[in-house]
């Protein structure tokens, strides 16, 4: 079966009025293009539209992304979901200590804990394997929690709804339909003053690249992308409201 199947297969649940609800700006803390009911065919050669270029992080500072990896017929080989510190600039994110706690250690971070003192340049623009570690610790719980989950992260700063099915909606606005069976996978970048958003090794013995520790699968229930697991098993589908 064609992996990539034609966005018109939804337009009959549509019209048959069910009760599709796209993605909205409020779902997402930070997004690579604009969200809506259909994909948006007239991306920006940059994937990330909120800097003026790939959201790369300055050339004072670090940051720690996630991508969806390996969307189809996407421009860029990555897309970019959310980035810290870019997101604590949601009061929603910053002021929460539920999703503070997933960042571990670094839960008390600011975007400023993110830059560097210029007199430092020179010797923290050249120390890629700290601030891999650095942004590893911090993406870590993130990457280790259910798809299912309700719990609040920087996917789901309202926990309306679970992580799968606001990432399926992501997914929906960026690609169109896909096959239920197709695996999107989730990966943990990083960049380092300036420089090209690089994975992160999560163990330098093996050299291992961060990724969820579950693939992301979507079907659609009621015209609705929703998330369901790769291998069939049950899913929580809503959030206690």
């Amino acid at each position: 079966m064609n992996k990539f199947l034609s966005v018109m297969a939804l337009l009959p649940a549509l019209s048959m009025g069910q009760n599709f609800q796209p993605a909205s700006a409020s779902d997402f803390p930070v997004i690579g293009t604009v969200p809506g009911v259909f994909p948006d065919t007239g991306i920006a050669d940059n994937f990330c539209r909120r800097d003026k270029g790939k959201c790369e992080a300055a050339g004072n500072q670090y940051k720690c992304g996630v991508f969806f990896l390996n969307l189809p017929n996407q421009k860029f080989p990555i897309r970019m979901l959310s980035n810290m510190p870019d997101v604590l600039s949601r009061p929603a994110v910053a002021n929460s200590e539920e999703i503070r706690e997933t960042f571990g250690e670094f839960k008390n971070v600011k975007p400023k804990s993110f830059r560097f003192s210029q007199s430092s340049l020179g010797e923290r623009c050249q120390q890629d394997r700290i601030y891999n570690a650095r942004c590893s610790v911090i993406m870590d719980k993130v990457s280790n929690t259910p798809l299912d989950s309700c719990t609040k992260t920087i996917f789901n700063d309202q926990g309306r709804d679970t992580i799968g099915n606001i990432l399926c909606k992501h997914a929906f606005s960026f690609a169109g339909i896909l096959d239920p069976s197709y695996r999107i996978k989730i990966g943990y970048h990083y960049s380092l003053c300036k420089s090209e958003w690089t994975p992160i090794i999560s163990d330098l013995n093996t050299g291992a690249q961060k990724e969820h520790f579950e693939d992301l699968c979507c079907n659609y229930v009621g015209g609705a992308p929703t998330f369901q697991r790769c291998d069939g098993t049950p899913t929580v589908t809503t959030c206690p409201q």
